[in-house]
């Protein structure tokens, strides 16, 4: 009975451990502050700092501290890093092994404006819902700022009026909610980006294998691939400006697996073009929208021309 119960302790002692472990190893991700500097509901952009911390959450992959206790949780990973057994694979001091990013922004746009219209006899408003976000992502340790992006989401939608009932009385909350969940989908996006970039990490004769989760892909999206160049570097000090980027083109994912999955090139692009290495990037709903919109545009203009 003694022994038994002793086997139940230490097997529930290491899978606990192992967890606290494992959550020590995630990168950390504090959320910073955000300025709202939009004329809009509050209650949209404390739904939108929301959203955007619960998608990071979600994705298991990172520590999300609040900006309070960021010092607190640093000291506290630093003494783990440092306590290393092995001497020679101690981090240098001040560098933290599983570092991460601090997030903030100014919210410049975030509400819903109404439009009212008239046709045969039934009125309406058409709804859209905008949000622009500036973001900053700066190293949890030094505040270097490393990358910065610009979130813009819009979304319309129409709400009619008929023998004087509304049809989706609440529609421009809805319609918000769409538009906080898209935005902040492509905060996550970038972070995951920058933490753990998407690339070709296996070449097959007609697909590839990306090492992307079943969390980030779905069958028929598009990634434009990137070829990596030369770093660049300040002549003077030293610092580095990036690598140059040249785009090779698109692939689409044929298959998800849990932890990878298959693409094939689009278009004119062959798999004897592509490398092991090379980066890839979501292409966003609203760009294949607008894409589809211009070459219908295009389609037209030539039609017109012709006849």
């Amino acid at each position: 009975m003694n022994k038994r119960l002793t086997i139940m302790m230490l097997a529930i002692f290491f899978t606990v451990g192992g967890k606290c472990l494992a959550e020590q190893e995630k990168m950390i991700v504090s959320i910073g502050t955000f300025k709202n500097k939009s004329t809009g509901d509050a209650k949209y952009f404390e739904s939108l700092i929301d959203r955007i911390t619960n998608s990071i959450v979600n994705t298991r992959k990172f520590r999300v501290v609040d900006n309070a206790r960021l010092k607190e949780v640093l000291k506290e990973q630093e003494k783990s890093d440092m306590g290393l057994s092995d001497p020679e694979k101690a981090p240098a001091k001040g560098k933290i092994k599983s570092a991460g990013f601090t997030i903030y922004g100014t919210v410049m746009t975030i509400g819903v404006s109404r439009k009212e219209i008239q046709h045969d006899g039934i009125s309406g408003s058409q709804l859209t819902a905008m949000i622009e976000l500036n973001l900053r992502f700066s190293d949890v340790e030094s505040a270097e700022v490393i990358a910065s992006k610009t979130v813009k989401v819009t979304r319309l939608k129409s709400e009619l009026e008929s023998a004087g009932s509304k049809i989706m009385s609440n529609l421009g909350d809805v319609l918000i909610q769409e538009t906080v969940e898209e935005a902040a989908k492509q905060v996550t996006d970038k972070l995951m980006e920058l933490a753990y970039p998407l690339m070709i990490i296996k070449l097959g004769q007609r697909d590839v294998t990306i090492n992307v989760t079943e969390e980030r892909a779905k069958t028929g999206m598009l990634f434009e691939v990137f070829m990596r160049g030369e770093e660049m570097k300040d002549p003077e000090s030293g610092e580095s400006f990036g690598s140059d980027e040249e785009i090779v083109g698109e692939v689409k994912i044929t298959r998800v697996f849990p932890k990878f999955a298959k693409a094939e090139p689009v278009g004119t692009l062959k798999t004897e073009t592509l490398k092991e290495g090379m980066i890839l990037r979501p292409i966003s709903a609203d760009s294949i929208k607008k894409r589809e919109d211009e070459e219908r545009e295009k389609s037209k203009s030539e039609f017109k021309r012709r006849f």
